[in-house]
């Protein structure tokens, strides 16, 4: 027994909200959809399938699909039945903003791994004392303390 997939009925304030959450996360490397995917499950009620959040954001089902893999794979995003109904139904995460600031604290280690590199290159080939390297080395050093911080604000028991 699947429960029928429809529209929802959204008001033209929530689709703003909807389509300005696809372009905040754009800034960040999420594609819009998978922001309006995030703005959609933000403002409602209960868990949406992926059929209905296609048609309610007028988005083709494969790029639905592709957005809710890359959001559940980030761990914004959780998957959910119904008793009784086959389908997959989604929900934002228990854990969506503890994912969310893990994933910006990995993105600053990775780029502290990048500084380094190049700092070494350029060592390697002669050239010492780049303060453009170092400052970007201390400002994303800084950006992580400042985002476990925060991690450790949100979550105190983790």
């Amino acid at each position: 027994m699947s429960e029928k997939q429809t529209e929802l009925k959204i008001s033209a304030g929530i689709q703003k909200f909807i389509d300005k959450m696809g372009l905040y996360y754009e800034s960040y490397g999420i594609p819009r959809i998978g922001g309006r995917i995030l703005g959609l499950l933000l403002t409602a009620s209960e868990p949406i399938s992926a059929e209905t959040i296609s048609k309610t954001l007028q988005v083709s089902r494969s790029s639905v699909s592709t957005n809710i893999r890359l959001l559940t794979t980030i761990g914004l995003l959780d998957i959910t039945q119904k008793p009784l109904d086959r389908t997959d139904y989604f929900i934002l995460s228990d854990e969506a903003w503890v994912n969310a600031i893990r994933l910006r604290i990995q993105g600053f280690q990775e780029l502290s791994k990048m500084v380094e590199q190049g700092r070494q290159a350029m060592k390697s080939a002669g050239q010492m004392g780049n303060t453009k390297l170092q400052e970007m080395e201390k400002w994303a050093e800084m950006m992580q303390n400042l985002h476990q911080q925060a991690l450790d604000e949100w979550k105190p028991s983790e």
